[in-house]
């Protein structure tokens, strides 16, 4: 998709996208997306993004969406990307142990894995623990063997623009099983 904008629309753009990196998300689930647009360069038609775009994303440890659009007259463009490292509020971590006993609860909460990683604002003593969506288990209906699993688990990677990485469960016996996909 290429939308061109220009004049106050590209800086409403622009405010629009500093506002959002300057807010900062707060606790989300893991089928929310947090989509950003990030500067790109300028980019002359779908061929060059298509280049361009995952090469942005892959540096940027996101996705990209499928969509672009020039700013700033042409002379810019940007790709739409989502993350897929995020900081989820953990309450307050004083230290190394007890992010360790709560970071990797809240990544089984929101169908992510823990990186290690966890940092506290100093001014408002918040603590966030970083968790990896890149790697998520997606309800796939029930799922009875494993040749069931190929077909099912490799459709449901390619409608959402992912890589199923072999790995399912089922969840409720006879209900639901789980496909396990790679994002990046």
């Amino acid at each position: 998709m290429n939308i061109q904008l220009g004049g106050m629309k590209s800086r409403i753009a622009a405010s629009l996208f500093f506002t959002f990196l300057i807010s900062g998300a707060g606790p989300v689930s893991a089928s929310t997306q947090i989509k950003k647009p990030l500067e790109a360069g300028p980019i002359a038609n779908d061929a060059e993004a298509q280049q361009k775009c995952p090469r942005l994303a892959k540096q940027n440890r996101a996705r990209w969406t499928g969509q672009w659009w020039s700013i700033a007259s042409g002379d810019m463009a940007v790709c739409e990307l989502e993350t897929l490292y995020r900081d989820i509020a953990a309450g307050q971590l004083r230290n190394k142990q007890e992010a360790t006993g709560r970071c990797p609860t809240l990544a089984q909460k929101y169908r992510a894995r823990w990186t290690g990683k966890w940092r506290t604002d100093a001014r408002t003593r918040q603590s966030f623990c970083e968790l990896d969506y890149s790697i998520r288990e997606l309800e796939a209906g029930f799922i009875s063997n494993q040749q069931q699993a190929q077909q099912r688990c490799q459709q449901m990677a390619q409608s959402n623009k992912a890589r199923w990485t072999g790995r399912w469960r089922t969840t409720v016996p006879g209900k639901m099983s789980m496909c396990q996909l790679n994002f990046i």
